[in-house]
């Protein structure tokens, strides 16, 4: 599979068969994040990867909504930054999520990403204060200060990939050459 077609192939999938991920390529999933560019070669990012059901389990209720998909995954990969560490945490923690949703998708295993920063697991509300989904995430997954959740990204082994997209898929719109 080229570039292209795993990009084109690359899609959310929030269903999985229940199999496991056989381990050489999980760790070739893990291996697609842990070769990333970094902004000033800071290299922020740090992975926890989760096989455990229960706690995958425990992470799906960390987003108040659109985290579902994590409670028939066969592994999850929280995807933190050391925010003191780098300005460009954020961009950094997101390079990693795309090479590993399309070296997932190359191999076959469904992916989905899962947004956290900036989520919630509760607004505040008659329940007492919001609790962010990172505070939520990190009370199951121990990461200490100054890292923050940027997202996780679900995995899970898939009957059939869905149909790619095409080239008629993209957003001619959103192009713009030499000025807006």
């Amino acid at each position: 599979m080229t570039v292209k077609e795993a990009i084109l192939a690359r899609r959310s999938v929030r269903k999985y068969n229940g199999q496991p991920i056989p381990k050489e390529i999980l760790d070739e999933i893990i291996l697609a994040g842990q070769i990333y560019p970094s902004s000033k070669s800071k290299f922020p990012v740090q992975l926890i990867v989760v096989e455990d059901e229960a706690t995958i389990r425990a992470l799906a209720g960390c987003k108040a909504a659109g985290a579902g998909m994590l409670k028939s995954a066969a592994a999850a990969i929280a995807v933190i930054g050391d925010a003191e560490a780098a300005d460009g945490w954020v961009e950094d923690c997101s390079i990693v999520m795309t090479q590993m949703m399309l070296r997932a998708t190359e191999l076959g295993v469904g992916n989905c990403w899962c947004q956290m920063r900036m989520r919630f697991q509760r607004e505040e509300g008659p329940e007492g204060p919001a609790v962010s989904a990172d505070d939520a995430v990190r009370a199951i997954l121990g990461y200490p200060e100054p890292y923050k959740l940027e997202a996780v990204l679900s995995l899970g082994m898939i009957d059939e990939q869905p149909e790619p997209h095409t080239e008629a898929y993209a957003k001619a719109e959103m192009v713009h050459r030499e000025k807006f």
